[in-house]
This record gives structure tokens, sequence and C-alpha cells, in this order.
């Protein structure tokens, strides 16, 4: 279950992912006996951090990309071992834990879920769009990320969590002249710091409750925070080894 929605997430787009995976999530973990929502918030957070692959994977990708003029086969060639890298060990370990625990949660049935109000939906992702306002009403002329590698990952995912990815991509600009990597890792695996800090995220959490299946925000940062590092330390493993190569 995870590894596809790390490959829809990667080769077609996050939002897909986001939409397709979490239903197909709580079927499997019915019929598997194991707990839904531990894998559905797994199937966030793998939807998020691998959706770097291509440029079109995530929206962030193309507004972090917008100065450069990098081609598709370029960037692929570029990070294709990184994704890879990323993609295995957040699969793995988000699968050992969601093989823990055998609690079978109930589901609603179709009659109820398609008669919940649209209204949680938007309250939801209100809060995500006032901050996107703000954000692109205070940094009009962008806000450029200066230091290291780390310091540009680390001060990404900072700004992608609490802000949201969408506007946070569209508000920073790097000084880096080659391809920008650690923005581009940031938008994509920041986001798991905390709900809000991606739409997919809250699409997965909302398609969870409409299924009558808790998504726990702690649960989400917790996981997220844990694996975030890891990720780092793997992708760059995986851009060494295209370089070196």
């Amino acid at each position: 279950m995870l590894a596809f929605t790390a490959l829809i997430s990667g080769i077609v787009n996050l939002d897909v992912a986001a939409v397709v995976a979490p239903p197909l999530a709580v079927q499997v973990a019915t019929r598997r006996g194991l707990n839904a929502s531990r894998l559905v918030i797994a199937t966030a957070l793998t939807a998020n951090a691998t959706s770097f692959l291509l440029p079109t994977s995530n929206l962030t990708n193309l507004l972090v990309l917008d100065q450069s003029s990098i081609s598709t086969l370029e960037y692929l060639r570029q990070g294709w071992a990184a994704w890879l890298l990323v993609t295995v060990l957040t699969v793995a370990c988000l699968a050992l834990l969601s093989r823990q625990s055998k609690k079978r949660p109930p589901v609603l049935s179709p009659r109820r879920t398609a008669a919940r109000s649209i209204l949680p939906t938007i309250l939801d992702l209100l809060p995500m769009l006032v901050i996107a306002s703000a954000v692109r009403a205070l940094l009009t002329g962008g806000l450029t990320v200066h230091g290291g590698f780390l310091a540009q990952f680390v001060f990404g995912s900072l700004l992608a969590a609490g802000a949201n990815n969408l506007p946070a991509a569209a508000a920073v600009r790097t000084v880096v002249t080659a391809t920008p990597w650690a923005t581009i890792w940031a938008m994509a695996m920041g986001p798991n710091l905390l709900v809000t800090g991606s739409v997919a995220s809250i699409i997965c959490r909302r398609s969870a409750l409409d299924l009558g299946v808790r998504f726990e925000s702690g649960t989400f940062s917790v996981l997220g925070a844990a694996m975030l590092p890891l990720q780092f330390l793997a992708a760059c493993a995986g851009l060494a080894l295209v370089r070196l190569g």
C-alpha cells in the first residue's frame, strides 16, 4: 500500500495520491486486521515525502524551479537515486510501524459518509488559506534562503510546515545556481511536521474522518519529525551517488 502511494505521488502527482490512497488504505487495513488510522497516517506521510521524483510530482517543485532552466530529464537524472532511497526508507519504516497494531476500527457506511457536511473540510482549509494570504502579502519580494545545504533544508522545512508548503514555495528564493535540491526536499518532506503543512495531508485526514477512521495529528507530527532527519540523509546519499557516478 505504501509503495503504491509512493509510486502514485512520484510518477503521477501528490494530490492524486492524497485522493486515491486513503480509501484504499482503509480497505487494506480492514481486510488485513491492521490499524487503519496508523496506515492512513503512513500513506499521508509517504505521499508528501516522495513527491519530488518529477518536477510535476508536486506543485511546489515547479514553484521552486521557477527560475531554473533544468530539463525534466536532467532533473530526473539528478534526483532519481535520492527519491528511491527516501522511498525505500520511508516505506520500510512506516510499514513496520503500521504492522505493529492489529486493532480493526469501525468504518462508516457509505450512506452516512455521503451525508457528512462539507463544513469541516472548509474549516480545515481556512487557517491554511489565511496563513498563505499573509505570507504572500508580507513577502511580495520573495524570501531568499541563505546558508549551507542543511540550513536551507531546515529553514525550508520549518517554513513549509508552519506556513503551508504552497505559499512557502511561492515565496522562497534560493541563491543556488544549480538545482536547489535542499529547498525542493524541504517543500516535500517538511510538511510532515504538521498536518496543515500541505493540502494533501488535509485531504488524507478528511478522507479518513469521512470513513470513520481517526487521524491523529499528534501521531502524524511525531512520525514526520522522527523520519525527517533520516529522509534528508537518505536523499543526500542518493544525490551524492549520482554526482560521484
